[in-house]
């Protein structure tokens, strides 16, 4: 099999540049499965719940309090991640 897309998750949190990421990609990828693969990147925000108001909501990643109460007793939902979101194979025949 080779790999011909992958799609990441990339928080704001996660300390991945997406940019970078994508202009890497090809040259890390030479005489692997994904050479010539297309790489897909995906942004996903930080997202908090605030353990004091309840309030869930996305909050940019250098404001890390509840936007509703000003609490700084949150727990972080989303953001903080890089995952493997989806790939797509193909067969290769020799």
């Amino acid at each position: 099999h080779r790999l011909r897309a992958l799609k990441v998750s990339v928080g704001a949190l996660s300390g991945c540049e997406p940019e970078l990421l994508c202009h890497l990609f090809p040259h890390a990828s030479p005489g692997t499965v994904a050479e010539g693969a297309e790489l897909e990147v995906e942004f996903q925000p930080a997202r908090i719940a605030c353990r004091d108001c309840g309030t869930v909501r996305e909050v940019p990643p250098n404001q890390l309090c509840c936007p509703a109460c000003g609490s700084a007793r949150i727990r972080l939902e989303a953001g903080d991640g890089v995952y493997l979101t989806g790939l797509s194979l193909s067969e290769t025949r020799a």
